[in-house]
């Protein structure tokens, strides 16, 4: 049996490889209570995407250059921060979900800036997202992605993260938020939407999980 906490070959070998709704060939490797990452050499660069779900997972690092992975699915860990050669090992990476993890500044996200196929990207549940113009911030450093959790990244939010400075600098919130005089609506409504993305994520059944996404379909829709 393989070392608790530990990534060991074994582990990767007898975990579930599966194709995922979205066509990908998926690693399994959720709830190890897994520390570190490491051995992913193991895999041979047989998998579009990893999923370590729910572990302890404190530093996005270790990987070997894995090629063919264009999906990394890491929330509910304790990620705080990323290797500087991300892009370097996993150069193909598109999507990126680290909700509910530890990353509390814009400047610790600086690594993905190297990843030019980076496209959705989730933040939900970290101390960043709670920043001023957090997502102006965030489209600023990759102003290549499409999805920011799991909201579509709309073209005045290209256009005023163009003007932003660093943290700190550029645009007042209101601004940011896009202003007048529904801004209080839209924030409420934006509160609810982060409620229930991450709500999903802790999802424990698949009823649970539809019954969410409707009503996270229904507001977007309203």
């Amino acid at each position: 049996m393989a070392a608790a906490g530990r990534l060991t070959a074994e582990l990767i070998t007898k975990s579930p490889q599966y194709m995922s709704c979205t066509d990908d060939y998926t690693l399994g490797l959720r709830a190890h209570k897994l520390a570190v990452i490491e051995n992913l050499g193991a895999t041979e660069n047989q998998f579009d995407c990893i999923d370590l779900t729910d572990n302890d997972i404190t530093r996005l690092d270790g990987f070997p250059t894995l090629r063919k992975v264009k999906a990394l699915l890491i929330s509910n860990n304790r990620v705080r921060r990323i290797t500087p050669n991300l892009a370097e090992r996993l150069p193909n990476l598109e999507t990126l979900i680290l909700t509910n993890n530890c990353l509390a500044d814009v400047s610790e996200l600086t690594p993905l800036a190297a990843c030019k196929h980076l496209t959705v990207l989730s933040l939900l549940g970290n101390p960043v997202s709670e920043m001023a113009q957090y997502r102006l911030h965030v489209v600023r450093l990759l102003p290549q992605l499409k999805s920011l959790d799991f909201t579509r990244v709309k073209s005045g939010e290209r256009k005023l993260a163009a003007g932003v400075g660093e943290p700190g600098v550029g645009p007042s919130s209101a601004q940011a938020r896009g202003g007048g005089a529904d801004a209080s609506d839209n924030s409420e409504m934006a509160k609810r939407r982060a409620e229930l993305k991450i709500a999903i994520a802790n999802a424990t059944s698949l009823d649970e999980v539809t019954k969410l996404e409707e009503e996270l379909l229904a507001l977007q829709s309203g």
